[in-house]
This record gives C-alpha cells, sequence and structure tokens, in this order.
C-alpha cells in the first residue's frame, strides 16, 4: 500500500507498507544538492550532511552511530546533486527509535567549532581521495563540460579552497535556507502502517521543524558541446562522452531508458560487444542516463590503453551512427524492455531504494513512484518510438567529451570526433 499526507506546514510523509519483510528503512530527504548551490556555497549541502552526524544537544557524535548500532541498524546518508538523505534500516520493531534519531540530527545538530575543523579536514582529504579516482575525476568532468555555465556542472562534494574557508554561520544560514518543512519528505518503506509513520513524525518532527519559503524548482541549464582534459600520472586513459537528453517527468523517459539499454547498458549492450568483445579496447564501457528536474543527459564512458583513445573514440562514433541510421533489431528491443523491467522490479526488494525512489519522487516531482505505472509504461513502448527517442539524443554535433589522461590529448579532438 501506498500512501502520502502533506502537512500545512508542507512537509510531507511518503509510506510503502511491505508487511511480507522484516525490516525497515526510514529517510528524512532534504531537497538540496549541489545543483541547487552556486559557486560560492558548493560544497556546504555535503559539508553539512557530515555534520549533522557530529552531535546534537542531547548526543554526542559516538552517541548518533551507537544509538542505532546498538539496535543492530543500519545508518548513513549521502548528497547527491539534488537531494540530501538522511536513513536508517532497522528491524521493523524499532521505527520509532528511528524516526526521534532521525529528528534530532535534522532538528538540534550543534554544529561544535571543534568538530566543524575536525570534519573539514576529512572532507579535504575526501575531495584529495577522489581525485586519485580518474574515472570520477572524469564523470565529474563531463558535467562541467556540458553544464559551463549551470550548477549541474559542479561538483558535489566542492572545491578544496572554498571548503576551506566556509565558516560554522555560512553553513548554519544554508541549512536553515534549505531545511524547512516543504522542503522535506520523511519516506517509509518496510513492514509499518502508514497511521504510525505518520503518528512518528507528528511526535519528533512536525512541531519542531522550520518553515520557510516555498523552494523554487530546478530551471533548464544550458548544454554546450565542450572538450576537457585533465592529466594525471595514472595508466589508463578515461573517456567521457555526454549528450543532453530528458528529464525525469518527459514522457518519452520509457522509450529513451529502452534504447539506452539496448546501446550502453550490460554485456550484451552495443557499446560492450563492439569496443570490448570485438575488439578488447576497454575492460569498463557503458552509456548511462542521468534524470533531473527539467534537465537530464546521457553519458558514455570507457577506460582503455592511452594509445588506443583515437580508435575508442571511432568505435563510440560508428556504433553510434549506426543504431541512428539502421536502428535497433526486434531481438535488442525486447531484451533491453525485460532488462529494464527486471531491473525495476528486484530493485523493490530492497526497502532502502524503494524509500529512496519513493521520498525523491514526492520531494522533486511531487508525484507517486509506482512501480506498476512503471512496468506499464516500459511495456506500452514500440521499437519506433525507442529508435526515435535515442536518435533525437545521440547527435554527435553536440557531443561533449571529456578525457583524464597521463598524455597530453589534441585540442581538436572533439572536432575530429564530430567529422
Amino acid at each position: 500500500m501506498d500512501f502520502v499526507k502533506q502537512y500545512d506546514n508542507g512537509l510531507k510523509v511518503a509510506v510503502k507498507e511491505m508487511p511480507g519483510i522484516y525490516s525497515l528503512s526510514v529517510g528524512i530527504c532534504v531537497g538540496v544538492g549541489s545543483c541547487m548551490e552556486n559557486s560560492s556555497d558548493n560544497g556546504f549541502s555535503h559539508f553539512i550532511e557530515h555534520m549533522m552526524f557530529k552531535g546534537t544537544e542531547k548526543r554526542t557524535s559516538f552517541e548518533i552511530s551507537d544509538s542505532i548500532d546498538r539496535i543492530g541498524g543500519q545508518f548513513n546518508a549521502f548528497t547527491s546533486k539534488d537531494m540530501t538523505c538522511y536513513y536508517t534500516k532497522v528491524a521493523a520493531n524499532y521505527a520509532e527509535q528511528s524516526v526521534e534519531i532521525l529528528s534530532d540530527m535534522i532538528l538540534n545538530s550543534k554544529f561544535d567549532p571543534e568538530e566543524l575543523e575536525r570534519e573539514r579536514k576529512v572532507i579535504l582529504e575526501e575531495i584529495t581521495m577522489g581525485e586519485d579516482t580518474p574515472d570520477d575525476v572524469c564523470h565529474d568532468l563531463i558535467a562541467q563540460a556540458l553544464y559551463p555555465n549551470g550548477s549541474l556542472g559542479q561538483t558535489i562534494i566542492g572545491e578544496k579552497q572554498r571548503i576551506s574557508s566556509a565558516t560554522r554561520q555560512e553553513l548554519i544560514d544554508f541549512k536553515d535556507k534549505y531545511y524547512t518543512a516543504d522542503n522535506i519528505v520523511v519516506s517509509f518503506a518496510g513492514n509499518i502502517k502508514h497511521e504510525d509513520a505518520c503518528g512518528y513524525v507528528e511526535k519528533y518532527l512536525l512541531p519542531f521543524v522550520k518553515t520557510g519559503q516555498k523552494k523554487e524548482k530546478l530551471q533548464k541549464q544550458t548544454c554546450e558541446s565542450r572538450f576537457l582534459t585533465k592529466n594525471k600520472d595514472i595508466e589508463q586513459t578515461h573517456i567521457c562522452l555526454a549528450f543532453e537528453a530528458l528529464p525525469y517527468d518527459h514522457e518519452k523517459v520509457p522509450a529513451f531508458a529502452v534504447a539506452a539499454a539496448v546501446f550502453g547498458s550490460g554485456m550484451s549492450s552495443r557499446l560492450f560487444q563492439k569496443i570490448r568483445e570485438e575488439n578488447g579496447m576497454a575492460y569498463t564501457v557503458y552509456a548511462y542516463p542521468s534524470y533531473y528536474v527539467n534537465n537530464g543527459y546521457l553519458e558514455i564512458y570507457a577506460g582503455t590503453n592511452p594509445k588506443n583513445v583515437s580508435e575508442v573514440l571511432r568505435l563510440i562514433k560508428e556504433e553510434i551512427k549506426k543504431i541512428v541510421s539502421e536502428g535497433i533489431t526486434d531481438d535488442e528491443f525486447l531484451r533491453g524492455k525485460e532488462q529494464l523491467k527486471g531491473g525495476t522490479l528486484l530493485s523493490q526488494e530492497n526497502s532502502t531504494v524503494v524509500m529512496s525512489n519513493i521520498g525523491k519522487s514526492y520531494l522533486l516531482l511531487d508525484k507517486k513512484y509506482s512501480v506498476e505505472e512503471k512496468i506499464a509504461d516500459i511495456d506500452k513502448v514500440t521499437k519506433q518510438q525507442a529508435e526515435e527517442a535515442l536518435a533525437e539524443i545521440l547527435n554527435i554535433e553536440n557531443a561533449a567529451l571529456a578525457i583524464v589522461s597521463k598524455e597530453i590529448q589534441p585540442e581538436d579532438l572533439l572536432e575530429k570526433f564530430k567529422k
């Protein structure tokens, strides 16, 4: 059973009752991430996420983590480009404790100055660690290439210089702006009744959460065809191509998702078969779509030997032109649909994934997340619709390119790719 309730102050509670399982996932989803930031506060959403675990008026940092450990649960958080989520996964009989602990963090985090300075060092180390993960660097670089003037081009973690200078008051002011009732969904998935879920929220969060002005949705951001490269002393070259694609709720998403699966998802995909299986040019190669409010893009990734960069790009372009001009086969189409449906259905066996999905849908789209509707929409897709959706997006003239390598790349590499 699905249930959602919105209170007068804008706070929402979303519940997916799953009585057949023993666990319960509870998440407080906040509508803030790097795409809501600008250059002056980039990385603040992620910094605040860290600070929420560092102590409240009634709990120390240790007591926050221990409170979930001692009931055998899991406790974590994540910041993305468009959402921050704090969540637990516990045995269902610990539902009330989970809501109380999460609410205490959201409402009463102290931002202790000493803890803040320690956590600043942790985040700076996290940034350094990310720089040692070249595929992640390449993913960030392609977003910057595609959205040079938009917040979607920013990293989630921020830049060292700004994180080093962020003050306690700046972080508190940023938190107060976004951690308001109208910008929060409390999401439950698992063995719980919606009446109980609402009761816990009404006891521990609703009376105390601040109200604020309704937040504007992310606006459409302009994509550009640019080439960015970064040199690193690494053995493999990392390649990312990106194309402007579709936002979350676009009517063509099901058709596009089916075709994107055929093109670049899994070992049977066109890209994997051509670049790895037939030519042995990469160990890892794939394509995947990213969806946002009013925005979206399709990214292609491959890791290869530096001497193979031009050939890998040629093979990718060859597969793009082939699938655009010739379409997909009946067998590929059916496989793509079943692959997409299977992944969607299997994800529903994880209460944490379900919690995140329903919370995000109500938070960003104010819509119910319905697996049944998603499966039905996939079933309705025709082969022609899938081909047309992918052909519309895979326009080589619009491609952005990012490369991370130890070898200097030619400045005209993208222009050569387009020819």
